[in-house]
């Protein structure tokens, strides 16, 4: 029985009121936009009979709020800002049920797919579970691409497991990087000597012995960064 998410039990409390004698429930889905567009909880529940939407707050299902499968056409969900809405085609009109956020997005899918097959009468097959679209950690929304949280990555175990694939290159690479940052370190002198320059030298227009040796630095310092940079262009070649 492919049930998406367990209910709470406020929910269920509601869903066992309001279920009809050999109901089965076959479907359940949290949104976390209310009606009006505010964050909180709903749920979408939908059985062998009909499809309706619970609120946490013990409100209950409404006339609005329940549709039977028989005078269903189709299921979709449309974009909004932000997020989407499930809209269902009762008797050859739209109906707009239930928003969310993007997040939701995947699961709200797969339930307009379920409530499509059980309108037509066939049978349902959708996913029991769908990807964390959140981290458990963190709770942090997880990237499309590959579904790893970056705020939660061990970067020390990541940067040990790429060591072990430069294998000989293995000096190369720290000699690489030592003169990256030595690179690193002589780009952050030049803004140092200037403003020496222009306080202590151009300003007052004094102390010119001061001056040459500023000027000597600033050379020096372009000749370690093309010297850095020739050497790591070597050993990355």
């Amino acid at each position: 029985m492919p049930i998406l998410e367990p209910l709470t039990s406020e929910i269920e409390r509601q869903w066992r009121s309001v279920a009809h004698p050999q109901e089965r429930l076959l479907i359940s889905a949290m949104a976390d936009l209310t009606a009006d567009g505010h964050f909180g909880q709903r749920w979408l529940l939908v059985s062998d009979q009909r499809v309706l939407v619970l609120s946490s707050n013990g409100a209950g299902p409404d006339e609005t709020t329940e549709v039977l499968l028989t005078d269903i056409g189709e299921a979709k969900t449309e974009p909004l800002v932000g997020g989407g809405r499930l809209i269902l085609r009762v008797s050859g009109r739209p109906r707009s049920l239930i928003v969310y956020t993007n997040s939701e997005g995947d699961k709200f899918a797969e339930v307009a797919a379920g409530i499509t097959q059980l309108a037509k009468g066939e049978e349902l097959h959708i996913a029991e579970e769908l990807r964390p679209v959140r981290c458990p950690r963190c709770g942090r929304r997880l990237p499309d691409r590959d579904g790893v949280c970056p705020a939660c990555v061990r970067k020390g175990a990541v940067l040990v497991r790429i060591t072990s694939y430069l294998g000989r290159y293995r000096w190369q690479a720290a000699a690489l990087g030592a003169l990256m940052f030595g690179r690193t370190l002589a780009q952050l002198v030049p803004p140092i000597l200037t403003k020496r320059m222009i306080d202590e030298v151009l300003t007052p227009r004094q102390n010119f012995s001061l001056l040459i040796w500023l000027v000597g630095g600033l050379a020096l310092v372009g000749l370690i960064t093309a010297a850095t940079e020739a050497a790591s262009g070597w050993l990355a070649a």
